[in-house]
């Protein structure tokens, strides 16, 4: 296969795992590489390089570049092609400033933790996973955080337990809708990034995996009380049996139909 692709607000990603050379190209938008296979051979700016497994490769805008497979089997290209408003937005948010702007002097990164950490946002980006929103501002939060010029991250102080209550109550009365990160940062008057930040200090947890552990608990009262599991996946906000299944049994070490039979 050449190509898997997904184009999400702001960004693209790009899986490549045939051995075609990419000929000397631009983009309009960022671009982080990594690679979860063998290593990638690439020029820029008349320099050669090579993006080796567990590095990171990061380019500015409209810089001429051109690409190839380090070998003829096993290769993996992950690309994330990244809109500049985006990452000036995450910026501002991180530095609770306006037009900070986010820039970057291109390069290529041994960062072990957040390769990893991007190549499980890329699986989720291309499977739309649910959990696509939280990891999405997470990851790259820290990404801008790390590389990002004059990019300090902010020490979070205030009232962000009252921002967590009420996020959790809000969460627990809508616990069977769709919520997303950004309606539960408008409803607590902060941004995106922060509140993803306050929960995993607080928490533990980001805002999604929080509210799938709140549906988790929900779900395994109803099946105490006999309901059937198609509809209990339907009444806590899961999309289908299936959903409910797998999130239960990786919170509990047993699938719905087997917990409901204990009892």
């Amino acid at each position: 296969m050449l190509y898997k692709k997904h184009k999400t607000e702001g960004i693209e990603v790009l899986s490549c795992t045939s051995s075609f050379r990419f000929k000397p190209h631009i983009h309009d938008s960022f671009v982080l590489w990594i690679s979860g296979g063998c290593s990638e051979h690439y020029f820029v700016n008349g320099k050669s390089d090579i993006l080796s497994k567990g590095h990171i490769s990061i380019f500015n805008p409209h810089v001429v570049h051109e690409n190839s497979s380090c070998s003829e089997y096993g290769r993996d290209l992950r690309s994330f092609y990244i809109e500049r408003s985006f990452l000036d937005s995450l910026s501002s948010q991180i530095t609770d400033k306006d037009n900070v702007g986010f820039s970057i002097s291109q390069c290529i990164q041994k960062d072990r933790a957040l390769f990893n950490n991007l190549l499980l946002l890329h699986d989720f980006l291309l499977q739309n996973n649910s959990e696509t929103e939280s990891a999405l501002y997470d990851i790259l939060s820290e990404f801008v955080v790390r590389y990002g010029e004059n990019i300090n991250e902010k020490i979070f102080k205030g009232n962000n337990d009252k921002r967590i209550r009420l996020s959790i109550e809000y969460m627990n009365d809508k616990f069977d809708e769709k919520i997303s990160v950004q309606e539960l940062a408008k409803l607590v008057n902060c941004s995106t990034f922060h509140l993803i930040k306050y929960f995993k200090n607080k928490k533990g947890l980001t805002p999604h995996a929080y509210l799938i552990q709140i549906r988790l608990e929900k779900a395994k009262n109803m099946m105490n009380q006999g309901e059937k599991l198609s509809d209990i996946a339907l009444n806590c906000g899961f999309s289908d049996q299936s959903h409910l299944s797998r999130n239960f049994k990786a919170r509990y070490g047993i699938t719905p139909k087997k917990y409901s039979r204990l009892s």
